[in-house]
């Protein structure tokens, strides 16, 4: 199994739409897929998310998680680690409100709403 905690390039980006909220401030909506192929190994710690291929290249400030597509155990969530720097998608478990540990579903999918500059 891959390991998705440590490498941002093993997620895929897709922007859906950009809008200017104010000079020099984006906001985009972005599908991170995961891979297609087997589950994936989720690491404890969270998932970087690559800033420049999410269109804030300096600073994230707000990343909004708008829609999961695909299955996860019932009530798991995603949440941003509050990082504007080194932005990280952390799982937790809905039954205990834990980090998530252990594989993600092949073809994962989530929709983010994503705020900077």
């Amino acid at each position: 199994m891959a390991a998705i905690g440590t490498a941002a390039s093993d997620i895929t980006y897709v922007p859906l739409q950009r809008f200017v909220t104010a000079p020099g401030r984006t906001r985009r909506m972005v599908n991170l897929q995961f891979p297609m192929g087997a589950n994936v190994t989720y690491t404890a710690g969270g998932i970087p998310l690559d800033k420049g291929m999410l269109g804030v290249p300096h600073v994230c400030q707000r990343i909004a998680f708008v829609a999961r597509l695909g299955l996860l155990a019932a009530n798991n969530r995603y949440e941003w680690n509050g990082d504007s720097i080194n932005p990280k998608l952390i799982m937790i478990t809905g039954s205990t409100d834990a980090e998530f540990s252990g594989s993600v579903p092949a073809g994962q999918s989530i929709v983010i709403d994503v705020e900077g500059s």
